[in-house]
């Protein structure tokens, strides 16, 4: 919808201004942005968050003995992250999906 007005010089000028639809939109998005966002630091600090405190323990706590088995858990829980992080980009980003699907040689796009 366009709004006549008139600027500085005396002369007509327009501004648009954004239907509700549109602020909805946007708003829907950023929501599901910030879900997303929330989502993949939640994985991040799942991941790496055990690594931390194992090493701060280690660090102040000479006599303190940690499994063995648990120490390589936690080092590949770490690692993991890595092995998520590209996962999580696809699932929630279109352009990561088109792109893997081209890579994978899944998609239709004509070149």
């Amino acid at each position: 919808q366009k709004i006549p007005s008139l600027n500085f010089n005396g002369k007509p000028m327009t501004s648009t201004i954004k239907p509700a639809g549109l602020r909805s939109k946007y708003i829907l998005r950023e929501q599901r942005a910030t879900k997303r966002m929330a989502i993949i630091m939640a994985c991040f600090m799942v991941c790496w968050i055990p690594f931390l405190f194992m090493y701060l323990i280690r660090s102040f706590c000479a006599t303190c003995y940690i499994n063995v088995h648990v120490q390589a858990a936690i080092i590949w829980l770490g690692y993991a992250n890595s092995g998520i992080n590209p996962i999580l980009y696809t699932l929630f980003n279109d352009d990561f999906r088109k792109a893997f699907k081209i890579i994978l040689g899944l998609s239709s796009k004509k070149r």
